[in-house]
């Protein structure tokens, strides 16, 4: 969990205009998922910086997002084009 915190970490300190989060907090427990997650989505916030987060938990998708789009919505719309 201390090395995909730093990883985050080092990913904010570039100030990127979009930030890619491919299960940024699947290691961490419960407690500090929600704590690193509401602080992650106030950062993204406060900086204006959109976010690509990839996770199979739900709670946590909601936690951070404005917007969810499940995985199998993305190919719903590739068939209707």
């Amino acid at each position: 969990g201390e090395a995909q915190r730093i990883a985050l970490l080092r990913a904010m300190l570039g100030q990127p205009e979009v930030l890619l989060l491919d299960e940024p907090f699947s290691a961490l427990d419960l407690e500090t998922r929600r704590s690193i997650t509401a602080q992650t989505r106030e950062w993204l916030k406060h900086r204006n910086t959109a976010a690509i987060h990839v996770t199979h938990d739900p709670e946590e998708a909601e936690l951070i997002a404005d917007r969810v789009v499940p995985w199998a919505t993305l190919f719903d719309l590739r068939e209707e084009e």
